[in-house]
């Protein structure tokens, strides 16, 4: 490889030309095992705060099912539903677009990480915003 100022030949990894000090424009890449462990961890905590919420709701939804038959009437589980459904409409697709750009190796915005932290799992949140996204 050569500079691209000074035309003197320079090894293939240099970072910078030894003769003129220029950039070479080559970039390192170093493996972090961290952050993909991170990542990995974050999408483990992700999935299964997602399935704990699924199994919170069919546990709800069954127990207010078999209330309905005997005192409630079946508006009242229709009512109640929404909200008992409410947090799997936001908690599957973060998961999916989690898993989505770290599948891709995309980095993921922080309003992204903090709202994983407040809304799905703050474990996911934390480890999320540990990841310095590289």
């Amino acid at each position: 490889m050569y500079c691209s100022k000074c035309g003197a030949e320079i090894n293939d990894e240099a970072v910078i030309c030894p003769k003129c000090g220029c950039e070479t424009g080559y970039k390192k890449k170093s493996v972090d095992n961290t952050n993909e462990t991170l990542r990995m961890v974050a999408k483990i905590f992700m999935l299964i705060s997602t399935i704990a919420i699924g199994f919170l709701f069919f546990i709800l939804f069954m127990s207010i099912s078999i209330a309905s038959s005997n005192r409630i009437h079946i508006e009242g589980v229709v009512m109640i539903l929404p909200i008992l459904v409410s947090p799997l409409a936001w908690c599957i697709p973060m998961t999916v677009h989690y898993w989505k750009k770290v599948g891709r190796n995309e980095p993921v915005s922080t309003a992204f990480k903090v709202c994983t932290l407040i809304f799905v799992n703050p474990i996911s949140g934390i480890l999320m915003l540990c990841d310095n996204g590289d």
